[in-house]
């Protein structure tokens, strides 16, 4: 069993999955934002990597929207 929490949120996945396939399920109970950027374990993840990165088990992944202001 792999266990990760997404914005202090603790999921459960019976296999291996992507961080593409989290945030799908994530954002199933949560409001999607339309512009987002995320890290796992603090480190940035590009979107063009969302689909191969695999997430490993204590992983912990961040969602952060812009902030406008000046």
């Amino acid at each position: 069993m792999i266990t990760i929490s997404i914005n202090e949120q603790t999921y459960k996945f019976y296999e291996q999955i992507t961080l593409s396939e989290a945030l799908s399920r994530y954002f199933e109970h949560e409001s999607k934002p339309t512009v987002f950027a995320l890290a796992v374990n603090q480190n940035f993840v590009p979107q063009t990597q969302y689909a191969n990165h695999q997430l490993s088990s204590g992983d912990i992944v961040d969602i952060f929207s812009p902030i406008q202001g000046g």
